[in-house]
């Protein structure tokens, strides 16, 4: 996402502070440019539409729908509640959600228009100045914003055309129960997983799959699933899981009516999932092998079943030896 394509039209803050008696929000005025407003632009588009979030469909029966805004004039009420109710639930109910800056935004990206939330939890910092007496000393401040390099755990996007919810999965303890309470009692979500988790189950699953059916021969296997992973997702832009399981196991029903078992199990849908660039990405990069002494190879998917190349043999102790046939270059 370009940066220049976010628009941000409403900015408000507060503080969620225990010692205070409520929340106070005020208004933001962001020059072009300025230092502010870039900061905001690049906590949009560092997180909005990030492989690690949760995603929902607001009820239309919901009380989230009830306050829900059309518009950015309608920011400042919504915002209101919702800070409130933040500030609410760490006095009286949770001692473990930590301080900081809330942030809400009406931003135009990417043709939409979304209602963005940040908690900006502090960070402890040393602050190094000159006193009076022109002695240098440290000063602790325990307020500090975290840099746009430093992770945000606690934040949603609404997207307000389609009333879908992008929303952040931290969990905090809440009455001596952990949850994650934007979700389950701010904006009161029923949740989906979110893409990462659906990948990374639907992976364990084959994996463990591949691993109980076919022994010795997994590593080979393994590496073939990743390439048709691969060439799937370079064709369609979608990791297509029944035509990826129908091609990985053609050689074996056995293997896959368990692998089939296993999705059941996890509930891991069964129509193709849309892989966004972050997640292509992921999936597409060099497979990293790492020695049982630490020293790690990076492969091109590609080669990965080159049997001109590669020599996989597992033990049945589950470790795994691969000759390389290739050679390898003189080192200087």
């Amino acid at each position: 996402m370009n940066q220049e394509d976010i628009i941000i039209k409403k900015c408000f803050t507060c503080i969620f502070d225990m010692e205070m008696p409520f929340v106070n929000l005020t208004e933001q005025v962001l020059g072009d440019g300025d230092e502010k407003q870039q900061y905001m632009v690049q906590l949009i588009g560092k997180h909005l539409n990030h492989i690690s979030l949760n995603k929902s469909k607001i009820d239309e029966n919901s009380i989230l729908m009830q306050i829900l805004p059309e518009d950015e004039g309608q920011l400042e009420p919504f915002a209101n509640e919702i800070a409130d109710e933040i500030h609410t639930l760490m006095q009286e109910k949770s001692t473990d959600i930590p301080m900081g800056s809330g942030v809400f935004l009406w931003a135009f990206c990417e043709d939409r228009e979304y209602v963005c939330f940040f908690k900006l939890n502090y960070q402890n910092k040393f602050v190094d100045s000159i006193d009076a007496n022109g002695k240098e000393k440290w000063v602790l401040n325990t307020k500090v914003i975290p840099s746009i390099t430093q992770k945000i755990t606690e934040l949603f996007f609404i997207d307000i055309k389609n009333r879908k919810v992008q929303i952040s999965n931290r969990k905090h303890y809440v009455e001596n129960e952990k949850s994650n309470y934007l979700s389950d009692m701010i904006l009161q979500l029923s949740m989906e997983q979110s893409e990462e988790e659906v990948v990374k189950t639907y992976q364990e699953a084959v994996i463990d799959t591949i691993q109980e059916c076919y022994e010795e021969k997994a590593p080979e296997k393994i590496m073939e699933y990743k390439q048709v992973v691969a060439e799937s997702i370079t064709k369609t832009g979608e990791l297509n899981i029944e035509e990826i399981q129908k091609e990985v196991f053609e050689d074996n029903e056995q293997a896959k009516a368990i692998c089939k078992e296993k999705l059941q199990e996890k509930s891991i849908p069964v129509k193709p999932i849309e892989v966004n660039k972050k997640m292509e990405k992921k999936l597409l990069k060099k497979q990293k092998i790492v020695t049982k002494n630490g020293i790690e190879i990076l492969v091109p998917i590609d080669y990965l079943k080159d049997p001109s190349i590669f020599e996989y043999h597992q033990y049945e102790d589950g470790t795994i030896s691969i000759l390389i046939k290739d050679g390898i270059k003189k080192l200087v």
